[in-house]
């Protein structure tokens, strides 16, 4: 359903094909738009709704990979590329309080978030270093729950050696407070860090890894 509550799109698979039946509002009638063969890289699939009730978000290959475009649903067609990531697919949407469409996910080491909205890149980058702050270390900060109006939100803290936090940030106070900790009886000191690593392959390939140490162990080869 799109902002309103108003079912505009349906997915489904016929025949191994991925098939989407989207409309632009609750009078209109459902049409067949996005349709392909699953087992193939070609072709779109619907990811979410716009602000313009008649342009749909849309994963589409692009070099290999799935990047995030607007589809227009008088044209039938993809349009603007919103964004692609240079090494991975593209994962999901973030969306506002006031549900625009304010960044795009990925999975590349970690999952990330390109941020197309200044205002909660920003916003997001003090969150992370509060985060950092309290906690004493790096950590990925992923959303739980909101306030109707977004300036309240709750976040979950966690790292590879920090089991997960949750704090409540208060964006018109710009201030982020603890609001517990699960496994709170680990010492995190004893926890190894997970550090992403690449290594070349005989053929040439770059390989991407994990490597995981214990505390106090340098990396050596």
């Amino acid at each position: 359903a799109d902002s309103d509550g108003t079912i505009r799109a349906a997915e489904g698979y016929r025949q191994n094909h991925y098939v989407a039946l989207l409309r632009r509002d609750a009078d209109s009638d459902w049409e067949e738009h996005l349709e392909h063969a699953i087992y193939e890289q070609v072709g779109a699939t619907f990811m979410g709704f716009s602000s313009d009730p008649n342009i749909v978000y849309v994963s589409a290959p692009l070099e290999a990979r799935e990047a995030v475009y607007e589809y227009d649903l008088t044209t039938r067609s993809t349009t603007r590329l919103v964004y692609a990531h240079p090494r991975v697919d593209v994962s999901g949407l973030a969306y506002g309080p006031d549900d625009h469409l304010i960044g795009v996910n990925y999975i590349d080491d970690k999952p990330g978030t390109h941020f197309l909205d200044p205002k909660a890149a920003k916003e997001h980058t003090r969150r992370l270093r509060s985060a950092t702050r309290k906690l004493g270390r790096p950590v990925q900060l992923d959303e739980v729950s909101a306030t109707a109006d977004g300036n309240v939100k709750i976040y979950r803290a966690s790292a590879s050696n920090q089991p997960p936090v949750y704090f409540a940030d208060d964006a018109r106070q710009k201030a982020m407070s603890l609001l517990l900790s699960e496994r709170a009886d680990i010492h995190t000191a004893d926890l190894a860090e997970t550090k992403p690593n690449e290594y070349e392959a005989p053929d040439g390939m770059t390989i991407p890894g994990y490597l995981t140490l214990p505390p106090g162990i340098p990396a050596e080869g």
